[in-house]
């Protein structure tokens, strides 16, 4: 290899390095103005996707491990509604969903299949079921209101514990 081919490879290999040297540079010296700018950009729009973030989203956007007490903050300002009907915790937010939650729901040994009616009707419909225990439960029915679901003979009674999402 001569010295100029030497030369020309070594210019080559600076040429493809240099660009992404000199970006990797630049976000390291900005990143306290591109984190401040990122807090106050509200929608984000691209041929493939329109991402739209709210005030509050924004306020905690770029902060890698936000302290728990905003993150809870931020949980609790999105409930609109919160309470308790016989056993069942029902609350709504503000994104529309409803989660009804039951942590009292005992199947008796020898059953089945156990049939619940809720304490509140989904406005839509119930969307998701999940039963939490030491069953392994088949959902063979969800309505607005009402939920009904079969597993193996159980020898042994179990305390299950419901939860419904819906709109």
């Amino acid at each position: 290899m001569t010295d100029l081919n030497i030369f020309q490879t070594f210019v080559a290999l600076v040429n493809g390095v240099a660009w992404p040297m000199v970006a990797v540079l630049v976000l390291v010296n900005l990143r306290e103005p591109l984190v401040k700018l990122m807090g106050e950009i509200k929608t984000i729009k691209s041929p493939h996707f329109e991402l739209e973030m709210g005030e509050k989203s924004a306020r905690v956007f770029g902060v890698d491990n936000p302290p728990r007490a905003v993150v809870k903050k931020l949980a609790d300002e999105q409930i609109v509604m919160s309470t308790e009907v016989s056993g069942w915790k029902i609350r709504l937010y503000a994104n529309g969903q409803i989660v009804i939650r039951s942590s009292n729901v005992t199947v008796k040994r020898g059953s089945t299949s156990h049939h619940l009616t809720f304490p509140y009707s989904m406005v839509n419909e119930a969307t998701t079921v999940q039963i939490i225990g030491a069953i392994q439960a088949r959902v063979t029915m969800l309505t607005i209101n009402q939920l009904k679901f079969e597993y193996d003979y159980q020898s042994e009674d179990v305390s299950l514990e419901i939860v419904i999402c819906g709109l």
